[in-house]
């Protein structure tokens, strides 16, 4: 079961779009790394969290996942991030701020906000299962997997399900 949030992103998600699961690179974590560190230079007070697949060091898109929690300094945060990556697109009525950008090939989803979002928190709190799960990362990597070349808003549908799954296992 997914939450209308859930819903209304996958929606949003281009119709024949493809998800391209490829093995981990581990070129991708190196280039997380190198982020990180330009990043918390410039918001050394925030809360910078690296989530993902990625991170876990599995199979997916290889793209690299930060969150910042900013707290009252977000607008100035905000403001740095703008003057390094140029204009952000804000979601979830302009409680999130969005950046999409590449690094060293890879793509990257940076996400500013002054306090988690229900989503965001989902997303750390899933993050956190799986990487004390061993047995969820692997089964999450085989759902993975088996989503190989289906539409994005498919893989992105069974992503969500999985992490439900997971976050309230006696929900379904």
């Amino acid at each position: 079961m997914l939450t209308p949030g859930q819903e209304k992103y996958i929606d949003s998600l281009p119709e024949r779009a493809t998800a391209h699961v490829t093995q981990f690179d581990s070129i991708a974590r190196i280039a997380a790394e190198k982020l990180l560190a330009e990043l918390q230079k410039m918001m050394p007070y925030a809360a910078i969290h690296y989530y993902g697949s990625t991170k876990l060091g599995l199979a997916g898109t290889n793209d690299i996942d930060i969150g910042v929690i900013a707290g009252e300094r977000v607008q100035d945060y905000a403001l740095a991030l703008e003057g390094a990556y140029g204009a952000s697109q804000t979601t979830d009525n302009g409680a999130v701020r969005r950046w999409r950008l590449m690094r060293d090939r890879f793509p990257v989803d940076l996400f500013l906000v002054e306090r988690p979002t229900r989503r965001i928190q989902d997303d750390l709190d899933t993050h956190q299962i799986l990487e004390a799960r061993g047995d969820l990362r692997a089964a999450y990597e085989r759902l993975k997997f088996s989503c190989k070349d289906s539409t994005l808003r498919d893989y992105t549908r069974k992503k969500f399900e999985f992490f439900n799954d997971i976050l309230h296992p006696h929900s379904s």
